[in-house]
């Protein structure tokens, strides 16, 4: 009886471990942008907006992959109407790991600000085959 009674202390203190082992990774990114697709360009801004994703899988985490970022992107887009682009946006991600199961549950999130191109500059290139003759060129 007095074996059973020392290793239940020992029993409760590796299933406390096993429960303390989940493990939960975050990281985040900010894309900041003062030149836009078009630095000429006109823009107004749509208002803020975000999307969330949530993936699971078996034994390896999912990744954050360009496809799951244009997805993310166009859900965002999709949520303020005549917005083309997203601006000063925030990329985030949560892997969860349960103890003892190879399983692991991500949530991935973007959210940032909408904006609209109303007009692209007008901008000359000089010495171009579209320009005009009596175009004046750049000298320096």
């Amino acid at each position: 009886m007095k074996r059973l009674g020392s290793t239940i202390p020992q029993i409760a203190a590796l299933l406390g471990a096993i429960l303390i082992s989940a493990c939960t990774t975050k990281a985040s990114d900010l894309v900041t942008q003062d030149r836009f697709a078009f630095p000429q360009g006109d823009y107004e801004h749509r208002g803020h907006v975000f999307s969330e994703r949530k993936y699971t899988k078996f034994l390896t985490a999912p990744e954050f992959t360009r496809e799951v970022f244009l997805d993310l992107q166009q859900d965002a887009l999709s949520r303020q109407p005549d917005a083309d682009i997203i601006v000063n946006y925030l990329i985030s991600s949560s892997v969860f790991q349960p103890p003892l199961v190879p399983f692991y549950m991500a949530t991935f999130r973007l959210e940032g600000d909408a904006m609209k191109l109303v007009e692209s500059g007008g901008q000359i290139y000089h010495n171009s085959p579209n320009s005009s003759p009596s175009s004046p060129t750049r000298t320096n």
